[in-house]
């Protein structure tokens, strides 16, 4: 049985989000930096493009894709705040604010992903007939 196309990549998606939040949470004082790294800057875009690139290249969401786009750019910007923002909150008593330029740089990748999907969708569309 194939499960339902539509649910594969926001699950796909939530569970790298989930990863990312568990490695840094996870990690201790020495291995904070590089969990760091490896889930902001190499698991995340790496997820991010590859559900973003599928998405467009089947056109699973037709014109509903710009929720997934944007639901991409609001769970790169929960990551830190769930983690570092919170950690923060915990440790003063100050609350913070989400920083919203991690939500134009996941969608801004999420969008040109989604793009380079359709043209190539477009191209491969255009050779066969």
């Amino acid at each position: 049985m194939k499960p339902p196309t539509k649910l594969v990549l926001p699950v796909i998606y939530l569970c790298a989000s989930a990863a990312s939040v568990a490695l840094i949470w996870t990690a201790d004082t020495v291995d904070l930096m590089g969990a760091t790294i490896l889930s902001l800057y190499v698991l995340m875009p790496v997820a991010t493009v590859g559900t973003s690139l599928v998405s467009g290249l089947r056109n699973i969401y037709g014109r509903f894709a710009w929720i997934g786009i944007l639901a991409s750019g609001v769970l790169y910007m929960l990551i830190p705040y769930v983690t570092f923002s919170l950690a923060n909150t915990l440790a003063t008593g100050n609350l913070h604010a989400p920083d919203l330029m991690m939500l134009l740089v996941g969608s801004g990748v999420s969008l040109i992903s989604y793009l380079v999907g359709l043209a190539i969708r477009h191209v491969r569309s255009a050779k066969t007939s």
